[in-house]
């Protein structure tokens, strides 16, 4: 078994993705289409003949020394084809390059570091909710908190609104999201990068919910990926937020989509739904860090 460091324009795409898409442990986040529209500038661990891969995301610059996390991407980590034990995670953080003095990234469960690297692990969580059972059964679930939003939006008259376009959503986002309005802006033609692309290959849909006027209220982008549905970048304006909008959001996505083999991914940073509300099933992933850098000194 060899590890080695391979810059981006020496990856071979098709092998790349080829382990990304077969892994027992992959996600939309691993594609080199995603990374490279999200993630940009990035090199790669890679174990013998693709057998495992390990993105890379660094921060462009005279030294190339910070691995970062970028947003729309929960968690990276080792895509491989077989089951990943301590042994080989500890391979690949054994040939992380010394020319990156400062890490901050996450990873999947399955790839915590030992202690020996010397990272400062923390705990994360994210929630995944099954969807292959009535839609129901998944009503009944429903906490007194989520089932009185959506007895408001019911009683506003709200409705879904299912033919947004990428623009019309961009343009919510860029208006309604999270952060300042540069990032904001920023984000929005990345996201608009990631839908188009996603539509491309039928892998997504846009949905959103709306007063009686028209006025769109909420709106997200769900992207499916290796027998998962995943909430993209939820975006809720400050009436919609009021009047229970994201209430109806999550309980049309369920009605439409119950009994699907899909598990729900709420992409805990994004999502705009508490879980617990509709009884999802935590699991978690890890924030990893490391400084050492000389003081003053990059």
């Amino acid at each position: 078994m060899a590890v080695r460091w391979v810059k981006r324009e020496d990856i071979d795409k098709v092998k790349w993705n080829s382990c990304v898409h077969y892994a027992y442990n992959g996600n939309i986040f691993g594609y080199v289409w995603y990374l490279d529209f999200i993630g940009k500038s990035w090199t790669a661990l890679i174990e013998d003949d693709y057998q495992a891969v390990m993105p890379l995301i660094y921060r462009p610059g005279l030294h190339k020394m910070e691995i970062y996390q970028p947003s729309f991407i929960r968690e990276l980590g080792i895509f491989s084809y077989a089951p990943l034990n301590s042994h080989r995670v500890k391979y690949f953080f054994d040939a992380m390059p010394e020319e990156y003095r400062l890490i901050n990234m996450r990873v999947s469960e399955e790839c915590k570091p030992a202690e020996i690297h010397g990272f400062k692990v923390s705990e994360k969580t994210n929630h995944v909710l099954s969807l292959l059972q009535s839609y129901e059964n998944l009503a009944d679930r429903y906490s007194p908190v989520f089932r009185n939003a959506l007895d408001k939006s019911i009683a506003n008259g709200f409705r879904s609104a299912e033919s947004i376009t990428p623009e019309e959503y961009a343009a919510f986002y860029e208006k309604n999201g999270q952060g300042n309005k540069r990032q904001r802006e920023k984000d929005k033609h990345a996201l608009l990068r990631i839908i188009y692309n996603a539509l491309h290959r039928g892998w997504g849909f846009l949905s959103g919910i709306a007063d009686e006027k028209g006025e769109l209220l909420a709106a997200d982008f769900y992207i499916t990926s290796h027998s998962r549905m995943m909430s993209l970048a939820p975006v809720i304006s400050k009436n919609g937020e009021a009047s229970g909008a994201a209430a109806m959001q999550f309980d049309f996505l369920l009605r439409t989509n119950a009994g699907k083999p899909l598990l729900f991914d709420f992409n805990e940073d994004q999502s705009f739904i508490n879980p617990t509300h509709v009884h999802a099933m935590p699991y978690p992933f890890y924030d990893i860090k490391k400084d050492v850098r000389i003081v003053g000194i990059w």
